[in-house]
């Protein structure tokens, strides 16, 4: 989907240069032609085919590629938050528990598309019994509840109400008519420890551990860190700047085998600040890094605001579409899991931090 909208973007952008494409693109074979009904999205969309390329209906202009694009834009963001959901479900709670969920979803979703004009069918009571038991009271039934585009109504909670249009709810009852595909893929995959597979670490056995039970006046400085190495992936440490007047978290990246700065936090004070750094279309707290088995690190953006790590599978997803030549969906749990666990000391270390800082204070 990420494909095709980037297809119909680049005709808006430029039709004499872009209205073409060569089927013996390789990214064009591989992102669309050799997933099932690539080429009828092709087409669909407005390309023609012929025997040696895809060309876009001449009838068509720039501004109805673009509104194309915005349609494939939206479908792909939906079917990304519906399948992390999906499978964060699947991961966390035993079968019978997890299909109820879905299940429920789902017939919340069909009934709004059912009665498009009865407005009550789009508002469920926060007390409902089969709400609370059977979706919320799953791990991760927040998270599904709201990709299928409710939106909690008051203030303590008195409803969900769903303000997705009729499109976005199609796509999300397509996609979990196709929960127990994505987790039988997922079953059927043996686990692997690495990030990806052949990605390179330090210790891919081992998980850091967080940092707990230090005094801040007795921390090292930064200049320490210049002949330590880390032994796991992600591993915090912290130290203080030169002049003692903040402390640094660091997390080890063992495929450039360096210290990463994560964040600090001034002395005294009450706040831990995260360094964002820049990775692809958008900026995160933390940093991983991937080998995809040339031994150059690939960066993997993982976002926490508010000191809140995001949705593992939603950043996993998002790795995966930036990098369809290495990845697919069948990386998809490897990848988020990884990203639950080497990330968990990072953030146990921040709130310890806090803690010393304020019992300092």
């Amino acid at each position: 989907l990420a494909t095709a909208a980037q297809l119909l973007e680049n005709v808006a952008s430029d039709p004499v240069k872009f209205a073409t494409v060569n089927r013996s693109s390789r990214v064009l074979k591989a992102r669309l032609l050799d997933v099932d009904g690539g080429e009828a999205l092709l087409v669909a969309l407005g390309f023609v085919a012929d025997d040696a390329a895809y060309v876009f209906d001449e009838s068509l202009d720039a501004v109805a590629a673009t509104q194309r694009a915005e349609l494939v834009r939206t479908v792909a963001s939906c079917v990304a938050s519906v399948l992390a959901a999906i499978v964060a479900i699947g991961d966390q709670n035993v079968p019978d528990s997890s299909r109820s969920a879905v299940k429920l979803a789902r017939i919340y979703c069909a009934n709004i598309l059912a009665n498009a004009e009865d407005a009550s069918k789009r508002r469920v009571s926060a007390t409902n019994k089969a709400l609370s038991t059977r979706l919320l009271g799953v791990s991760g039934g927040l998270d599904l509840l709201t990709a299928c585009g409710f939106e909690a109504e008051g203030e303590p909670v008195e409803a969900f109400v769903c303000t997705a249009d009729k499109l976005k709810l199609r796509v999300v009852v397509a996609m979990i008519d196709k929960a127990d595909a994505v987790w039988a893929d997922l079953a059927a995959r043996a686990p692997d420890d690495g990030l990806v597979d052949g990605a390179a670490a330090a210790d891919n056995s081992r998980v850091a551990e967080p940092l707990a039970g230090f005094t801040i006046a007795r921390l090292p400085t930064v200049a320490s860190l210049a002949d330590r190495r880390g032994h796991a992936e992600l591993e915090p440490e912290l130290v203080v700047d030169e002049g003692r007047t903040a402390v640094q978290l660091h997390t080890w990246q063992p495929i450039s085998k360096r210290w990463r700065l994560a964040g600090t936090m001034q002395i005294p004070s009450s706040r831990f600040e995260w360094v964002r750094t820049s990775v692809g279309n958008g900026d995160f707290e933390l940093v991983f890094e991937v080998d995809f088995g040339d031994g150059k690190p690939v960066e993997l953006g993982y976002s926490a605001p508010d000191g809140q790590p995001e949705n593992e599978y939603v950043a996993a997803q998002r790795f995966i579409g930036e990098h369809f030549e290495h990845l697919n969906n069948n990386h998809l749990e490897e990848i988020a899991r990884n990203l639950r666990v080497r990330s968990a000391p990072v953030f146990a270390t921040v709130a310890n931090l806090v803690s010393a800082m304020e019992k300092q204070n």
